[in-house]
């Protein structure tokens, strides 16, 4: 168990003031896939280009990050976190004046910079103004509320629709709304304040070392997360599940990530965070690999899957919380770029990679290959060194 610290108190209107920010921020983003996927389709465009565009997003944080350190190092967080909203913002806006491939894709590209920076600083701020006796409890509550915003934003497709300029609206000012919260966390600025080495550089090099843990566990959440979201509906329909009870899979699954990151959290705040992250990453492998045998069952399958979203939201509260227990300072924003690096390259290897085994081997492998995934996390986790001391900046150089 943690040994205990001498407790400071929490800069609580800080801490809400920056999960506002990205709960909102992860309603906006959640609003804008399906929409912005539906509107290509609704134009005609093949789904290949659909598919590029999409990853442009994704494109966009990889972009921004090996600037990220030295733009907070600039603007310093707060501000750093509202130039992204104003990016997002100003792209979601420009994009119904022309509905035009290329103009999406410079677009999607602009939107995936400006949510690279919201959550490399939001993520990175609220590790930084947590502590190592509640980080997890406070990871858990950002992890919930994050889920909860990105829940909501195909609910307001439902409702605004698809046409017209209303979903942008609606989009851009969930985004917007952020910007005050931003600016009233005036703690983030000095927690995350220092010299940012450059992405590129030994210090990032040494950080990826010593976070070699958490960055090998968000890959593997990225991957399996995504895979999960894009292919489980198309596993039920092919085990013969009517469309909205395939459907209504993916959303049972979904209301597992959310219910229980808080207590995961906070059984992490009690007991060492590496071993928590062995027994989710296990429990996760085991609960997807049983879904074969309940996939016919109206009572097993529901719980099944309730309990391996569970245990997957688990993997990023912890994720996020072991590389907190890492570092500290202006070192804290440079290895959650890397962080948000790793999750997105998951996102996006993930699909890819399960889109190629289901063709060639149909969707029955897809509890298998995301059971031996997290599985394998599991593994690395129960052999991992626990971490020795959180580094800074200055304990990085040599």
């Amino acid at each position: 168990m943690h040994s205990a610290p001498a407790h400071q108190p929490i800069p609580v209107l800080d801490l809400v003031a920056v999960m506002m920010t990205s709960t909102l921020v992860g309603a906006a983003m959640s609003l804008g896939f399906p929409l912005f996927s539906l509107v290509l389709e609704n134009q005609g465009e093949p789904r290949w280009v659909i598919g590029l565009i999409t990853a442009a997003q994704g494109l966009g944080v990889f972009c921004i990050a090996p600037f990220a350190p030295r733009i907070i190092e600039r603007l310093m967080a707060r501000r750093t976190m509202q130039l992204g909203i104003i990016l997002s913002v100003i792209a979601i806006l420009l994009m119904p004046l022309n509905i035009e491939p290329v103009t999406w894709f410079v677009l999607r590209l602009l939107l995936g910079m400006g949510a690279g920076l919201i959550f490399i600083v939001s993520e990175a701020a609220v590790n930084a103004l947590a502590q190592d006796h509640n980080r997890g409890r406070i990871l858990g509550v950002y992890g919930t509320l994050f889920c909860v915003g990105y829940a909501a934003g195909p609910l307001i497709i439902a409702t605004a629709g698809t046409e017209g300029w209303q979903p942008y609206l609606m989009a851009a000012t969930l985004l917007a709304l952020g910007l005050w919260p931003a600016f009233a966390a005036r703690a983030i600025d000095p927690a995350l304040a220092g010299h940012q080495p450059p992405f590129f550089s030994k210090e990032l090099l040494t950080a990826i070392k010593i976070a070699l843990l958490p960055l090998t566990a968000i890959i593997i959440f990225g991957l399996t997360e995504a895979s999960i979201f894009g292919f489980l509906p198309l596993y039920g329909l092919d085990h013969g599940l009517l469309e909205n009870t395939a459907a209504l899979m993916l959303s049972v699954w979904i209301a597992g990530n959310i219910i229980l990151q808080y207590p995961i959290g906070m059984i992490s705040d009690r007991f060492p965070r590496r071993l928590v992250l062995v027994w989710s990453a296990a429990l996760a492998a085991l609960f997807i690999a049983a879904l074969p045998w309940v996939i016919g069952s109206d009572y097993a399958l529901w719980p099944v899957l309730l309990a391996q979203g569970s245990a997957m939201g688990g993997i990023y509260v912890l994720s996020l919380a072991l590389l907190g227990e890492r570092f500290r300072g202006p070192m804290l924003a440079v290895a959650n770029t890397a962080f948000v690096v790793a999750i997105e390259l998951g996102l996006i290897i993930g699909p890819a990679m399960t889109g190629l085994l289901i063709t060639g081997f149909t969707s029955a492998i897809l509890p298998w290959a995301m059971a031996g995934c997290l599985a394998a996390l599991s593994m690395v986790a129960f052999f991992a060194r626990p971490h020795s001391k959180a580094v800074s900046n200055i304990d990085l150089r040599r």
